[in-house]
């Protein structure tokens, strides 16, 4: 779901692109990109302007697509000279000027502070098992907070919960290793996956089987490149595919993913059960995927029907 920040920004730029002042003035056209984009720069103030994306013009006409370019100093001073460039059919460039002048180019947006150290010692060891918001209820109850004068509000408890965050992650990679901090690194998840075991002690002893997708290389249709597939289970629980057909019916199979709440990098779990005659669930299998996608999801599904199948081989000595 597009943040309310993400939606603003959009409107904001659609309304820079199609709100231009009738009295702009127009330079070119130019030939080429470079000869356009020398013209914005300097036109612009001499300084590298700060360009958007090139975008297709919804209702073509004489112009095909459009681009809009902002003072150097736009992010810092929040200056609103901007000029516009748009593409003719012919492919050639015209720049406008949209009439805004120059600010001062002074900072005029409000420094960010950082939480005072005395606000972030309220964060003890005996705090961090509290929930975020009862750690900014804490925080604004407390008596550093009424002697410094310190608000809350939307910042601040963003502060506050981001130094919650923080501190809880240091103090799981203490406790646990490498393991429980990998986020961006595949190095370290591929090492994490390779001490799991591979061959159960026991029935009831938790390992990893099947194909196992590690790939940070893998190319992805939406989102950052890199696949990530784990099946884990026990022998125990394995069989329940087999136990779920002796009932006379067919396979209830029933699957589930669950994103940023039962892992700390924020990878879906997902897991695998049948459906008995009493309609209660029985677990097969769990797996972490790092897309919930097609792919994926067969890869996962293929690996535990072959290994549900090598389990019923071994105990009951047959096929399904």
């Amino acid at each position: 779901m597009t943040s309310p920040t993400r939606l603003h920004k959009k409107k904001k730029r659609a309304a820079a692109t199609d709100e231009w002042p009738s009295q702009s003035t127009d330079l070119g056209p130019f030939a080429s990109m470079t000869a356009s984009e020398e013209c914005v720069n300097k036109a612009l103030g001499g300084g590298k302007a700060k360009k958007a994306a090139w975008r297709d013009i919804k209702r073509p006409g004489r112009f095909v697509k459009v681009r809009i370019s902002y003072c150097g100093t736009h992010s810092a001073t929040g200056c609103v000279c901007r000029a516009r460039e748009r593409m003719l059919q012919d492919g050639t460039i015209m720049v406008s000027m949209g009439g805004w002048a120059h600010n001062s180019h002074e900072d005029i947006k409000p420094k960010k502070t950082g939480l005072p150290r005395t606000i972030r010692a309220l964060l003890t060891p005996t705090k961090m098992n509290m929930g975020r918001n009862e750690f900014v209820t804490y925080v604004q109850g407390s008596e550093t907070a009424k002697n410094t004068n310190y608000a809350i509000n939307a910042s601040t408890k963003a502060q506050l919960v981001s130094l919650m965050d923080r501190e809880k992650k240091k103090s799981r990679s203490t406790e646990n290793g490498d393991a429980a901090c990998f986020e961006g690194s595949w190095g370290t998840l591929s090492s994490s996956i390779e001490r799991l075991n591979r061959v159960p002690e026991d029935e009831h002893a938790t390992y990893s089987f099947g194909e196992v997708i590690c790939d940070s290389t893998a190319p992805m249709k939406n989102g950052p490149p890199g696949r990530l597939a784990v099946q884990l289970s026990t022998e125990h629980l394995l069989l329940n595919g087999y136990r779920g057909l002796q009932d006379g019916m067919p396979l209830q199979l029933c699957v589930d993913s669950e994103f940023s709440n039962t892992t700390f990098d924020g990878f879906a779990t997902m897991l695998i059960g049948v459906m008995d005659l009493s309609q209660v669930f029985h677990v097969v299998a769990y797996a972490v995927v790092n897309h919930e996608d097609t792919i994926g999801h067969e890869h996962v599904f293929r690996e535990t029907k072959k290994e549900v199948e090598s389990v019923v081989m071994k105990y009951r000595g047959g096929k399904i």
